[in-house]
């Protein structure tokens, strides 16, 4: 298993938001005004773009970049063309690699935002076949390449499994495996320890939510690291505090 920093984990055992230090003691790395990026081990690196959404106003928002080599793979766009672009010059300039392949976890804008410009810049698009039909029933620009339940993919040697858990915050969120790592990119599907409430439900599949969650504490190690679509990243404790948040939730309990 690739180096996992401690001094990492201390910050998601102590569930403090990521404003400190990532493997081996490097800070985060402000790319711009609201974009920082953050390395997790030898070829993964968190990135946190902060943008304006609407009635929540300004949100930080989490992908994930996976580079090995010159090969580079995103997961989620932020909610702008402008910031996708900047970090795909920070991984070309910094990394010396190039996004040749993109995962959307969901349909929703802080996950695929930027897809355009990926496309114009020729990054072939991955994503389950139930986003696909959520954008072209839209009308909003689809990813390209279709899953139904599971797909692994590679980033150099980088080894990425895309898993369909069943529906959550949006009826089509998936999650991302990285085995090597120990490492669950999950998305807004799960909340961090902060989140006193399930947030945007508007495509939330309510009735499926706590079924999905504990699906993923079934599927991946309990000591794996859990990264949510928004605030810090954490463990397994994150599903269940998720769970929590369901069995509190209105809109299933009203």
């Amino acid at each position: 298993m690739k180096k996992i920093s401690t001094i990492l984990i201390a910050i998601i055992t102590s569930q403090i938001a990521l404003c400190g230090y990532g493997r081996d003691g490097a800070k985060k790395i402000d790319i711009s005004d609201n974009i920082t990026v953050m390395q997790l081990t030898d070829n993964l690196y968190l990135y946190t773009a902060t943008e304006q959404i609407g009635e929540w106003g300004l949100v930080p928002s989490n992908g994930m970049i996976a580079a090995d080599g010159e090969t580079a793979y995103m997961l989620d766009t932020p909610m702008s063309e402008t910031a996708t672009r900047q970090i795909v010059e920070w991984v070309r300039e910094a990394l010396g690699a190039k996004i040749t392949g993109f995962i959307a976890n969901h349909w929703h804008g802080d996950c695929i935002g930027g897809l355009h410009y990926l496309h114009s810049a020729g990054t072939v698009s991955y994503a389950s076949d139930k986003t696909i039909a959520e954008c072209n029933a839209r009308g909003i620009e689809a990813p390209q390449q279709a899953f139904a339940d599971t797909l692994t993919l590679y980033a150099g040697c980088v080894e990425m499994q895309l898993f369909y858990p069943g529906g959550a915050h949006a009826r089509d969120n998936i999650v991302v495996w990285f085995p090597a790592e120990n490492i669950l990119f999950a998305g807004c599907m799960v909340k961090d320890l902060e989140a006193e409430s399930l947030g945007n439900t508007e495509d939330a599949s309510l009735e499926e939510w706590p079924g999905t969650m504990q699906t993923l504490l079934d599927k991946y190690p309990s000591d794996a690291v859990v990264i949510p679509g928004h605030g810090a990243p954490g463990g397994a404790d994150l599903i269940r505090h998720t769970i929590t948040l369901l069995q509190k939730s209105p809109s299933l309990h009203p």
